[in-house]
């Protein structure tokens, strides 16, 4: 509604619909979920977006392409997932310009011209999309350049045109009823206790026992220090640290592992590129006004939330740090309890939160829920049984691992 509301004198030879289209994706309120399902590996789950894909589409064929050079901004160092000379594949909508922006960018030579004020939400300067499902080589890496952290320089390999045309020629062909959602039951929701053995165990001298992985590498927290370890268990990195910690998590986004701060709550950015010689790994991005207590990301949504009875769930965009919403009470959970812990699954549609409720002074009730990370509505809910803790952890197939102390000793 607020979109077509602002394309009453479309431009460009565009209806109000088209013109609307490119207004709501310049207002990134469905940017984030658009962008995850491109990314997907399970191609099923864009379906949904292939209506609106293809009124923008059909929009952005209308308006004027033009070659140049053309900026993307990240707020991080991405340039160790771009080899000089390698051939890869845009997946996402991007927003670019032609003004140079402070930290890790793209220069990509073929784009699409959004004109502002008329049909975007962020009339500040002449913005330009750089179209999905795009094939680009590297050219070049820069490391610390006078005026950046790093520079990226790209060259789309496809003709832009071309793709354009024949993707919007094949969404013209789709069904765009209404989409059929499927469950299944074939998996119980809770399997109970892990019965095979683990493939390496490792004792850690800490009173923080917090975890986070990627692919290859396990990060945990030592006595005064953060230790990355391969496969076989082999230290890779030892990094001191002079802070209480409350959270780790991997993104894939940012090829980065987070970090949530304690006492005084910071975010910090670990960079686990071994290849990379830097006195640097550790780099703060961002400080919370609210005490936080845990964190989770998928794709380039981050949320963190807060300790204490009445917690409230924060999310931002990991493309600016910009907070995008926030959940309370009584939908982050209920006044008298708190949000102890919150996992993405391994595919982001769905988000594993743990409660707990103080029945007596230390002594808790948790339970375990699984929420839809959009509006944060209940899907399944599990009571854990436990009086003392619960930690939560993601593990792939869409499935979460929960450790509870059922007694205290």
């Amino acid at each position: 509604w607020i979109a077509k509301r602002n394309s009453k004198n479309p431009q460009d030879g565009l209806s109000q619909d088209e013109s609307a289209a490119i207004y709501l994706y310049s207002m990134e309120s469905l940017y984030c979920e658009l962008n995850r399902a491109l990314r997907d590996k399970h191609r099923e789950r864009l379906v949904p977006f292939f209506p609106y894909l293809k009124l923008f589409l059909t929009a952005l064929w209308k308006l004027p392409s033009e070659k140049c050079i053309a900026w993307r901004g990240v707020k991080a160092d991405i340039s160790d997932q771009f080899e000089e000379g390698e051939t890869f594949v845009w997946w996402g909508l991007s927003s670019c310009t032609t003004t140079l922006s402070e930290w890790t960018t793209n220069a990509i030579p073929r784009v699409y011209e959004l004109k502002a004020p008329a049909t975007t939400a962020t009339p500040v300067e002449t913005e330009k999309i750089f179209l999905c499902s795009q094939c680009n080589e590297t050219l070049s890496n820069i490391d610390e350049a006078a005026y950046l952290q790093h520079m990226t320089s790209c060259i789309n390999t496809a003709d832009s045109s071309a793709s354009v045309e024949a993707l919007s020629d094949s969404l013209s062909k789709i069904n765009t009823g209404p989409v059929s959602v499927i469950t299944t039951t074939e998996t119980p929701l809770f399997s109970g206790r892990l019965r095979e053995k683990p493939n390496l165990c490792l004792n850690i001298n800490s009173e923080q026992d917090f975890i986070a992985a990627n692919d290859k590498y396990l990060l945990y927290c030592a006595s005064d220090s953060l230790c990355l370890v391969d496969e076989q268990g082999h230290e890779k990195l030892n990094i001191k640290r002079e802070f209480g910690i409350h959270a780790l998590c991997w993104s894939s986004y940012l090829n980065r592992f987070l970090i949530l701060s304690g006492s005084k709550p910071k975010l910090y950015l670990l960079d686990i590129n071994l290849s990379r010689t830097t006195t640097k790994r550790l780099v703060r991005v961002k400080e919370f006004a609210t005490y936080m207590a845990s964190c989770t990301c998928d794709d380039e949504t981050l949320m963190v939330s807060s300790t204490g009875k009445g917690s409230v769930i924060e999310v931002y965009s990991m493309f600016n740090w910009n907070l995008i919403r926030i959940f309370k009470p009584p939908v982050s959970c209920q006044e008298n309890h708190s949000v102890d812990k919150i996992r993405f699954n391994s595919d982001g549609l769905r988000i594993g939160v743990t409660i707990r409720s103080e029945q007596q002074k230390s002594n808790y009730k948790y339970w375990f829920e699984i929420r839809n990370p959009r509006n944060m509505h209940l899907l399944h809910i599990v009571d854990l049984n436990s009086k003392k803790w619960a930690r939560l952890v993601t593990l792939p197939n869409q499935q979460f691992l929960i450790s509870s102390a059922r007694k205290i000793a």
